[in-house]
């Protein structure tokens, strides 16, 4: 798996953008907007590159724009923007001017007009069986607004409905693992994770992954990346094309359009024979060849060499792997002690690319190969990866990559093609999504929200606190109606609540303490805290009492008998079947404990479920009594594991505990049966905090 996509790395440096509002300081320096053309009517869209530089004005010899810390302002895919006009700098380019929203301000500046993807919409009039058709395929209603207004604008389009077999939870979380998503680290401080072993919230920095460049994505961006719903615009879209070849789509035209504005639009290289041709003939033929969409073979390179194409993976020159070229960065990550473009060169040189030409068309078989022929059909699929074992064969981590390089695809599209071609979509639907579509993160600021100590005073917390362990648990007695929360902040920046004095209710409370960093990221630590519950049970008499069986036979014990339900209690676990027998004494007769088949003598510990049954001098069973020993659930006189991880499958529905086991389940013996505080006493128990009340 091909742990980096490299951004583009002449993107940044060569975007521009703009000014703001008219008179209105966004920086220490008042900033006034240029001349340019304006438009009459305004046009909505969004940026589609990775990360876009706003300018002062049309053109790279522009000014940054800054933020009043002095930091260039930056916008990233699919921030949304208002289109007022365009200007062109000196060399011809177009170069939109557009308003936005940046850092709680209404700003306006220029960008170059390929960075940016008009949202076109227009009026829906109800097509009946399209909307049959939508309900059939099983999209949900919040995928339906923006699919409508794709019709309306593409009527011959299709819109399948992938049904994902795995819960949105579930793929949010696996995508969330640090490590297999990633972000630039120029990144803001809320799109980058702070989970262990992805942030230093000593240094309040991040690790780097596959260099210094990428770092771990957070939760929130994933969620934002990963939910289709934000991509169902005409541009964005194409992520969920199929990637296959077909000759009645993809043109050498269509590839010229994708290529336009890069380092390959109108450049020849050489051929396998001896002689030349174009970019976009090469990338055509490789397409055909392999059975892949030349649009997405463009589009990759791309997204790895940047438009200006000057990274050395394919500069041709580099020290020991001279004339070797790898244009998708395959098995281009760092490790080993090697650079990312090192490790692909080395690849590159193993399946012989010697010429740029054999370097398009092998890469280009080797992404058929491995993905686009095996289902991994399309540019969301190549990184959100469900084929075979899930998220183990992902093209890309960078996961700002899909939606890139949809734009770029988006362009081999005239508009022309756009309403003749009956394109299909692929766009999956995951069960338990959000209602709406998830929002992209905007926080900027310390992410740090953990904190470096979290105690009540008088107890110990369980397991022993860590500023990355955020669930605790802690049994108290009844007696106990109040506790104190303490705790202290990693960054002093961030703020906090649910800490100080806190009332108890009878049985489970559950006390969140909720640390918001200043970029808005909010970690919660939650403790659970058991208090005891008063017991009443009319039936069982306590203490060493003596029991009539008849005239001339009594029983005397310490244990607790319930002469109705006929359970014996009051029994430590761990107790032998000699002790336990010993206890019971008879005028005449005797004492007999049978394990809980009720035939087999019992042996070794005594536990609950097992039997004593008494008998008179004559052999006559006089009665029987159950043993019950709270939190010893499995019945083996112990109270370990195995009891915890019963009692869970019966609280989910597993397994059902019934008599003696129902009972021995209900380790606060509340009278409740079996539950959550059950589980915290006998998980108290087990690591030794406190024991389970038996007398």
């Amino acid at each position: 798996m091909h742990l980096k996509r490299m951004l583009a790395s002449g993107v940044a440096a060569t975007i521009a953008v703009a000014t703001v509002l008219s008179a209105t300081p966004i920086s220490n320096n008042m900033i006034y907007e240029v001349h340019a053309e304006e438009y009459t009517t305004s046009l909505k869209g969004k940026v589609n590159a990775d990360v876009v530089n706003v300018r002062q004005g049309a053109g790279t010899d522009a000014a940054y724009l800054r933020n009043s810390s002095g930091n260039k302002v930056q916008l990233s895919n699919n921030h949304e923007v208002t289109i007022i006009g365009d200007a062109l700098d000196s060399t011809g380019v177009k170069w939109y001017h557009i308003s936005f929203y940046y850092g709680g301000a209404n700003c306006t500046g220029y960008m170059r007009s390929d960075f940016v993807n008009i949202v076109r919409e227009v009026a829906y009039t109800t097509d009946t069986d399209f909307e049959t058709y939508l309900t059939e395929q099983g999209f949900p209603e919040s995928y339906k607004p923006a699919l409508r207004n794709l019709h309306a604008l593409y009527p011959k389009w299709k819109f399948v409905a992938d049904q994902i077999p795995y819960s949105w939870g579930d793929v949010l979380a696996a995508e969330s693992i640090v490590g297999r998503s990633l972000v630039p680290s120029t990144s803001i401080s809320s799109w980058k994770s702070t989970d262990p072993g992805a942030y230093n919230s000593s240094t309040g920095t991040w690790y780097g992954f596959d260099g210094s460049s990428w770092v771990a994505a957070s939760q929130g961006i994933v969620a934002y990346c990963l939910d289709p719903r934000n991509y169902l615009d005409s541009s964005s879209v194409f992520m969920f094309e199929k990637l296959s070849y077909d000759e009645n789509v993809h043109s050498l035209a269509g590839v010229e359009n994708v290529l336009a504005g890069t380092f390959m639009q109108g450049n020849s290289i050489s051929d396998d024979q001896g002689g030349s041709l174009t970019y976009a003939q090469a990338i055509l033929n490789s397409g055909m060849i392999t059975g892949v969409s030349p649009y997405h073979l463009a589009s990759r390179i791309i997204q790895e060499m940047g438009i200006n194409g000057g990274s050395g993976s394919i500069s041709g020159v580099v020290n020991g792997y001279a004339g070797y070229y790898n244009y998708y960065n395959q098995g281009a990550y760092a490790h080993n002690g090697r650079s990312a473009i090192i490790n692909g060169l080395i690849y590159a040189k193993s399946m012989g690319w010697n010429t740029r030409y054999v370097a398009i068309a092998g890469g280009a078989v080797y992404i058929g190969k491995n993905y686009i022929n095996i289902g991994q059909n399309t540019l969301y699929y190549e990184k959100f990866d469900f084929v075979g074992t899930p998220y183990t064969h992902q093209y890309m981590s960078n996961i700002l990559a899909p939606n890139s390089e949809a734009a770029n695809v988006a362009k081999g599209y005239s508009e022309e093609m756009r309403q003749n071609m009956a394109l299909v979509f692929n766009i999956p639907v995951y069960s338990g999504m959000p209602d709406t579509p998830c929002e992209k993160p905007g926080g900027t600021g310390s992410a740090n929200n953990y904190l470096t100590n979290l105690s009540i005073n008088g107890y110990s917390l369980t397991p022993t606190f860590s500023m990355y362990t955020t669930e605790y648990n802690l049994v108290v007695p009844r007696e106990v109606s109040s506790v104190t929360i303490e705790a202290a902040l990693s960054d002093s920046s961030a703020s906090i609540s649910g800490t100080g004095t806190v009332n108890l209710n009878e049985g489970s409370n559950t006390i969140t303490v909720k640390v918001t960093a200043t970029n808005g990221d909010v970690k919660n630590y939650t403790i659970t805290i058991a208090r005891g519950e008063a017991t009443t049970n009319t039936t069982t008499v306590t203490g060493t009492h003596e029991v009539k069986l008849n005239d001339s036979n009594s029983v005397i014990t310490g244990y607790f008998i319930d002469t109705d339900k006929k359970y014996v209690t009051g029994v430590e676990p761990e107790t032998t079947v000699e002790t336990f027998a010993g206890a019971f004494a008879l005028t005449s007769g005797k004492v007999a404990v049978l394990a809980a088949n009720g035939t087999d003598a019992k042996t070794g510990n005594v536990g609950t479920g097992d039997l004593v049954v008494l008998y008179d001098a004559g052999g006559t069973e006089l009665v029987r009594y159950q043993v019950v020993i709270y939190g010893d659930v499995d019945g083996d006189g112990i109270i370990g594991l195995m009891d915890l991880l019963t009692e869970k499958q019966h609280m989910i529905g597993a397994v059902t505990l019934t008599g003696p086991s129902l009972v021995a389940g209900d380790a606060d013996r509340a009278g409740d049966g079996a539950g959550l505080l059950d589980l915290l006493y006998i998980k108290r128990h087990m690591v030794g905090a406190s024991r389970i009340v038996q007398q």
